[in-house]
């Protein structure tokens, strides 16, 4: 908690003098992401395609379904595929934007177009395909088996009474509904703390420079331990976001939360930096290396493990 506070303080004070600037960053990725929204729009107004379709064809609103054709769901995916394609290397751009505020410095806003030159562009896309990619297959092993226990529930209520009594397939079915949920429910969170072994990617990719595979491999080896406490990290952060359905507050918020997880995560990796150093033995007449260990154990020089 006191480590939590002291992170969001010093993320105030980098952000001091500096929330113009990152303010017309919100604003700048808000803008780019609306444009894809509205070309597509113009699009459709321009080749008549219409985004929704009114089902019962009586003008009744409820019953309208997002218009499933060929041609539609080209377009989305096309815009979805630009969207994607400018997005990822500006996130990254704005992430090594407040790794130099962080350091004290008060860079331009075109530091965010950074990314978009040689292998760091490249490097963005391939990051954020592999984030989706590995929680989502994360998240098909968590909430199979919930999944599997609704759908069986479902299917006794509906065809149970073909077997059993129909009050015994009811309290089945609906008792198996109730459990599938509180099973969604509990493996959500340790689907939401697994998945912070990969909070510190894209901050060893723009911090150190690594590749991918690298930097997802060092992200783990560090949140080892700690992402629990990554976790609730991101749970203080839930207020915040909800005052963000106001919209205006969004503009405060993005900023003090991009600022104070770079911190966070500067604070994490140096940690496992330090537990990977050559740390002395007792005597000084040997220096090992700690990888995984606690930085107080002790370890013994060869010579007096021979003795």
């Amino acid at each position: 908690m006191k480590l939590r506070k002291l992170i969001k303080q010093n993320g105030k004070r980098c952000l001091y003098n500096n929330w113009g600037k990152a303010i017309a960053i919100v604003l700048l990725l808000l803008a780019v992401g609306l444009l894809f929204t509205l070309v597509e729009l113009c699009i459709n107004m321009v080749f008549g395609i219409p985004q929704i379709v009114d089902v019962g064809n009586d003008g009744y609103f409820l019953n309208d379904l997002p218009n499933t054709s060929l041609l539609s769901m080209a377009l989305t995916l096309i815009m979805a595929c630009g969207s994607f394609l400018i997005l990822a290397p500006l996130e990254m751009g704005v992430t090594s934007w407040y790794y130099s505020l962080s350091e004290g410095e008060s860079p331009e806003i075109l530091h965010i177009f950074n990314c978009f030159s040689g292998k760091y562009y490249f490097r963005a896309l391939s990051l954020q395909i592999h984030l989706w990619g590995r929680r989502l297959l994360l998240a098909l092993l968590y909430f199979a088996l919930p999944l599997a226990v609704f759908a069986a529930s479902v299917l006794c209520l509906e065809f149970g009474p073909q077997y059993i009594s129909e009050d015994m397939s009811y309290v089945i079915g609906s008792m198996g509904i109730v459990f599938s949920l509180l099973l969604a429910a509990l493996f959500a969170v340790f689907y939401a703390i697994h998945i912070q072994k990969y909070f510190l990617a894209r901050y060893y990719v723009v911090n150190e420079g690594l590749g991918v595979w690298e930097a997802m491999k060092k992200s783990r080896h560090a949140s080892k331990g700690r992402r629990g406490e990554i976790f609730l990290f991101q749970l203080s952060w839930i207020p915040w976001f909800i005052s963000c359905l106001l919209v205006i507050p969004g503009l405060y918020v993005y900023p003090y939360y991009e600022i104070s997880s770079m911190i966070y995560a500067r604070v994490l990796m140096e940690q496992h930096y330090r537990s990977t150093q050559l740390v002395p033995v007792k005597n000084g007449e040997v220096e090992v290396t700690v990888e995984d260990l606690s930085a107080t154990q002790v370890f013994e020089a060869p010579s007096e493990r021979n003795k």
